[in-house]
């Protein structure tokens, strides 16, 4: 990935709330964000599993403001603007309320939880069916069988990942259509979809037809895509925050050293090395 900026000067910009192109500390240390954006009502949530204790906390929002919502689970997830939960056994899945600690049951047994602006979706641990949520608790649609993982962006846009490729869901149980060739991970945000290259670790942007896609950078640490489809990464160095700027290879730096990156909404996220403290970008 290439920068427009001097990678020297932006060591400090998680190091105080002032420093740099507008981070703030919200928290810390955290070991988990859960950014949950709606799509039609057009609001974003933040969680975060605290690092001390392990539960599960929702952002106020305003500096160390967050309340408690539950306990310490397997996995969790946004799904159309909530979050869910697949309990630490993994025999239930669990939606919040949106009342203190409330959670209700809604399904399971279930192995793991995907999620984004499109909705939740689960693979049943016997099988590795892939379920999504219909809303309702216990009703659930199975789309399709076994994947290696899925992704899902806004709504409507559901991906998935086999030894085979990448695969894109059409809207009909069992419907997919054979997209792109293996990967070793894919990213969805809004109505955008990226993947790994197996064999460079180069990320490519996904064209909208069928094994059309575009090399977008190098190699990451890490990736993310917000609900407007833009893509973050961390450096394979760990040293800088950067934001991909639509043409190939061509990135801003916005953000300096970083463990993690989250991001949902129009809004982004990180986690400072060592601290693991929760900085949100304001550009």
């Amino acid at each position: 990935m290439k920068s427009i900026f001097i990678l020297s000067i932006l060591g400090a910009l998680f190091l105080s709330p002032g420093a740099g192109a507008g981070w703030e500390r919200i928290w810390g240390p955290v070991d988990l964000v859960v950014v949950a954006h709606d799509q039609v009502g057009g609001t974003t949530a933040l969680f975060a599993v605290s690092t001390g204790d392990g539960d599960i906390y929702r952002y106020i929002g305003s500096l160390d403001n967050w309340t408690k919502i539950g306990g310490q689970g397997l996995a969790f997830a946004s799904g159309g603007g909530r979050i869910f939960e697949l309990s630490a056994n993994g025999s239930e899945i669990l939606g919040y309320s949106g009342q203190s600690e409330d959670w209700n049951l809604i399904g399971g047994p279930a192995s793991k939880i995907y999620g984004g602006d499109g909705g939740l979706l689960v693979t049943d641990s016997e099988t590795g069916d892939v379920y999504i949520y219909k809303g309702s608790a216990g009703q659930w649609e199975r789309i399709g069988g076994p994947r290696n993982e899925f992704a899902v962006g806004s709504i409507g846009r559901i991906y998935a990942l086999s030894p085979d490729g990448v695969w894109r869901y059409d809207g009909t149980p069992d419907e997919w259509t054979h997209i792109g060739g293996p990967a070793n991970a894919i990213y969805a945000g809004g109505s955008k979809l990226y993947g790994v290259n197996p064999q460079t670790n180069d990320i490519y942007e996904y064209k909208d037809s069928p094994f059309q896609w575009e090399k977008a950078g190098g190699p990451g640490k890490a990736f993310a895509v917000d609900s407007q489809g833009t893509l973050y990464a961390i450096t394979i160095s760990g040293d800088a925050v950067m934001r991909y700027n639509g043409t190939p290879d061509q990135w801003i730096q916005v953000g300096g050293p970083a463990s993690a990156i989250y991001a949902g909404g129009n809004n982004l996220y990180a986690t400072v090395p060592e601290e693991n403290d929760l900085w949100q970008y304001r550009p």
